[in-house]
């Protein structure tokens, strides 16, 4: 199988879940043919004959990514921007069932929400483009890694008590996060939707740089929010991120 040559920078993948979906898609290991040459002696002297193996071997996790990626684009799995409305990619879907992964590039921020432990979340506050299309603007997207929480869709008006509640769900993180931030900007819940960073700030969090990322991320929550501009916002768990 021959892999992209170009480097990647990985600046997250979820393991068990690529593992997961990996084990689904492709064979847990990779044969290639490797020449083996050995030296035959016959009636004209001895020469060099070439014979071919093929030794198993892992996936690397590159290789994986690359898998993955080309059997989303291949089953038409993927859709490549951010929704525009509530089950916007079922409203996409040209089949029975609903896309069910995202492949976007953005510019995005890492957040740490507490500064022991790894609660982290990438904010993209808009996509790239807005198409002149949509009734309402593409809002922010807020991916969670290491989501264990259920991974059923779900549907909600506000994100800011759509991020804690599914920030909640993941009960082993949340009881070493400093959930007290949250409850004390319950009151900034109407200006979160219209400018998620400042009050992120404003509870503690820490920013890292805006980078230009590619994100493959499954979605969990899309909604609409109530403001002026009624812009919606998705919440879901990313797969890969990498830099672009």
């Amino acid at each position: 199988m021959k892999m992209d040559d170009s480097i990647i920078e990985y600046l997250y993948i979820d393991n068990p879940r690529l593992d997961s979906y990996f084990e689904q898609i492709s064979s847990p290991v990779m044969y290639e043919k490797v020449p083996v040459w050995k030296a035959v002696f016959g009636l004209a002297g001895p020469k060099a004959e070439a014979t071919q193996i093929r030794p198993g071997r892992p996936f690397t996790t590159h290789e994986k990514v690359k898998v993955f990626h080309d059997y989303l684009r291949k089953k038409k799995l993927v859709i490549e921007n951010r929704p525009a409305a509530p089950f916007d990619d079922e409203l996409l879907n040209d089949s029975q069932s609903p896309k069910q992964f995202r492949k976007e590039v953005m510019s995005a921020q890492r957040v740490r929400l507490d500064k022991n432990e790894g609660l982290n979340i990438w904010v993209s506050t808009e996509p790239d483009k807005q198409s002149k299309n949509n009734r309402r603007p593409v809002g922010a997207l807020f991916l969670i890694e290491d989501f264990s929480g259920k991974e059923d869709r779900i549907v909600t008006i506000s994100a800011f008590s759509s991020l804690w509640a599914l920030i909640q769900e993941m009960e082993p993180i949340i009881e070493k996060a400093n959930s007290h931030i949250f409850e004390h900007a319950k009151n900034m819940e109407d200006r979160f939707g219209r400018d998620p960073v400042s009050v992120l700030k404003q509870i503690g969090a820490k920013f890292g740089p805006v980078r230009r990322i590619q994100a493959t991320y499954r979605i969990r929550v899309c909604g609409m929010e109530m403001g002026a501009n009624g812009a919606t916002t998705t919440i879901g768990y990313p797969i890969v991120i990498s830099a672009v």
